[in-house]
């Protein structure tokens, strides 16, 4: 475990004096990093990259910013227990870093954890003008004129969450899926062959496409 960095051949000479190990595709070079390398921990739950260049990791129970190079780690938000539970790191629109988990929201300031959200998170993902959160009922979001929420008109719980290329919001319960737009929650209706119960994980392709995941089929 850890965190593999795999470019093609062309990259791999302006990254890296990187060679392409044997046994391998010969189309891309593969660079691994461990704690042996300076991650704090292996276990590696989440990664983004910010506007600057730089990615960051939540490793175990640490955020970590990686240049290439080295690990340089961040202080989780003081206060709250070190098994946190942390869900992962996501950018925004702006560039900026944010840490989600059952502790809630946090935006790092560049110096300190801001908390912005109490409530547990289990997704986020930054949008073309404002930055989307789901706990397990609700849906939140921030912009340059504030923040709203949004609950789910449903009892059941957000199992999976997506954003497509038209900044919709796409939500799976445990047994419907939801496309929020224009601040409403419509509920999608699937031909009786595509039905599908207990999605685990949603996906937007690059023409727009929505993949849904189950334990019963793609």
């Amino acid at each position: 475990m850890g965190l593999l960095l795999l470019l093609t051949p062309a990259l791999a000479k302006e990254f890296l004096p990187l060679t392409i190990p044997s046994g391998l595709v010969e189309d891309y070079s593969v660079c691994r990093w461990s704690m042996e390398d300076g991650l704090p921990d292996n276990e590696v739950r989440s990664f983004c990259f910010t506007s600057d260049g730089f990615l960051w990791c939540l490793a175990g129970e640490h955020v970590v910013r990686f240049d290439g190079l080295a690990c340089v780690p961040l202080e989780l938000p003081t206060g709250l227990p070190r098994d946190n539970d942390w869900q992962g790191v996501a950018a925004d629109q702006t560039g900026s870093l944010w840490l989600y988990g059952r502790g809630g929201a946090y935006h790092w300031s560049g110096t300190n954890w801001l908390e912005v959200f109490k409530s547990p998170v289990i997704w986020m993902q930054g949008g073309t003008s404002e930055v989307w959160a789901t706990s397990t009922h609700a849906l939140w979001t921030q912009n340059r004129l504030g923040e709203k929420s949004f609950l789910l008109p449903t009892s059941e719980t957000i199992q999976a969450v997506a954003l497509d290329t038209s900044q919709h919001i796409w939500l799976a319960t445990d047994a419907h899926v939801w496309r929020f737009a224009q601040g409403e929650f419509q509920q999608e209706t699937l031909p009786p062959e595509c039905a599908l119960r207990h999605v685990a994980q949603l996906a937007v392709g690059r023409d727009g496409t929505v993949w849904m995941a189950s334990s019963e089929a793609l």
